[in-house]
């Protein structure tokens, strides 16, 4: 075996020794094999060894005698031949903030957990390994810029507990049995993260609003206790002043809560924001139908035209956008007048305001019909609407969708019903129903 390895030995031995000469001064060979000649194992292995000697210094990678499972080896020198224990792998803040911006997302490495104790409902901001966020496992949030002037943000980290308590007696505007939905959201305030909460839907039997979140990122909250009962209203554990916001997620009852202010039950449905999480403003779903059938009522008898639209809403807090168009029509006589109004369901349940018209005027007239309504159906079943059509005095008829009176064909009406998740349009009317009305 020696005899085999002589000969490699000796052509490594003289093609390095000029480089050892010049960068390995401190390891010269001590023996010069000259060929032809057999060198003893000694010389070979001495030899070898100061090769080997001088490869080390110069090129080797020094590190440490142990290592941490799972951690990552950097550089400690700028040399490049020393290694140290990087620790854990991680990103930092404003990386994670650089990647997340574009996608909307405000909250990283952290989900929001409800609990109910004594009748109140508390939002705890949990890890995504589930622990309360610490120095070794914090929870991030990117806020835009407290003055409304500058277009840049922050993020700041979460090393410690946070939640926020809704307390028992506290409605947010809930009613009793009916569906409804609180959207939490994270405040910087002074650079310190809190908590807030607010129920964006105002509903009453006249009127219905929603809270448009997300408008321009900056608010002022209100202390909760008292009790907090109104809805439109941010509340946080302390109150804050004009401080900016990202919204987290939301928290729904589904069935709604048997007496509001009673938090004695977790909500049925928590989603995290994220992209495809509807916000205020936004249309879930939306139904469309049309016909040329009319139909002819006599006297003040309330009855259903065959223009009809069902939609099954994905949420019972979700309110319903309903408008038609058409054409109405009374007979000859100068104090009749059609009446319409929208339905939910086939049996007669009036929402919206009814619209009068036309009156006649010497004959049958036929004027084009545009009817308008928001609706909380408050369920997830299939629902329908369609206008219904009467007249204001007895005995004499009303036409939906009937023949115009020039003659010009048989007209064609339409509905549309759509699922709104929040904010109603910025003046509560329809572009279309404006033309309609002239």
């Amino acid at each position: 075996m020696l005899q085999k390895l002589l000969p490699i030995l000796f052509a490594l031995s003289f093609s390095t020794e000029t480089a050892l000469a010049q960068n390995c001064a401190s390891y010269p060979l001590p023996y010069t094999l000259t060929n032809g000649t057999t060198a003893d194992a000694s010389q070979v292995m001495s030899n070898l060894n100061d090769i080997i000697n001088c490869v080390n210094a110069l090129n080797a990678v020094t590190g440490p005698s142990s290592s941490v499972a799972g951690h990552l080896a950097t550089f400690a020198n700028t040399a490049g031949n020393s290694i140290q224990d990087g620790g854990p792998f991680s990103v930092s803040a404003q990386y994670l903030a650089n990647s997340a911006i574009p996608l909307g997302v405000t909250m990283l490495n952290g989900t929001l957990v409800p609990s109910n104790a004594a009748n109140a409902l508390t939002f705890t901001v949990q890890t995504l390994a589930g622990n309360t966020p610490s120095a070794t496992d914090p929870v991030y949030f990117t806020f835009r810029n407290a003055n409304a002037g500058t277009g840049n943000y922050s993020v700041i980290s979460v090393t410690s507990a946070l939640s926020v308590t809704i307390p028992t007696s506290s409605t947010l505007g809930f009613s009793n049995g009916v569906a409804g939905r609180i959207w939490i959201v994270a405040l910087n305030n002074s650079g310190t993260v809190a908590l807030a909460v607010i129920n964006c839907l105002t509903s009453t039997s006249t009127s219905k609003s929603i809270y448009p979140l997300a408008g321009w990122g900056i608010i002022t909250t209100t202390a909760l206790g008292g009790p907090s009962n109104s809805s439109g209203v941010f509340y946080s554990t302390t109150a804050a002043s004009s401080v900016p916001y990202g919204v987290l997620g939301y928290a729904s009852y589904e069935s709604g809560l048997t007496t509001a202010g009673t938090w004695n039950a977790n909500p049925t449905r928590m989603e995290l924001y994220r992209p495809g999480v509807p916000l205020p403003g936004v249309t879930v779903q939306m139904v469309m139908n049309s016909t040329t059938t009319s139909t002819t009522v006599a006297g003040t008898t309330k009855t259903a035209t065959g223009l009809t639209a069902s939609i099954t809403p994905t949420s019972a807090a979700n309110l319903i956008k309903i408008q038609a168009w058409g054409t109405a029509s009374s007979s000859a006589s100068s104090s009749n007048a059609t009446l319409t109004q929208l339905s939910r369901g086939t049996t007669f349940t009036g929402i919206g305001t009814a619209l009068v018209g036309p009156y006649t005027q010497g004959g049958p007239t036929s004027v084009p019909d545009a009817l308008f309504a928001f609706d909380l159906p408050n369920t997830t079943s299939s629902t329908t609407y369609l206008p219904f059509i009467s007249c204001n005095v007895a005995g004499n008829n009303c036409v939906w969708n009937g023949t115009s009176a020039t003659g010009a064909g048989t007209p064609t009406s339409f509905i549309e019903v759509d699922e709104i998740m929040s904010t109603l349009e910025p003046d509560n009317e329809d572009p279309a129903r404006e033309a309609l009305a002239g």
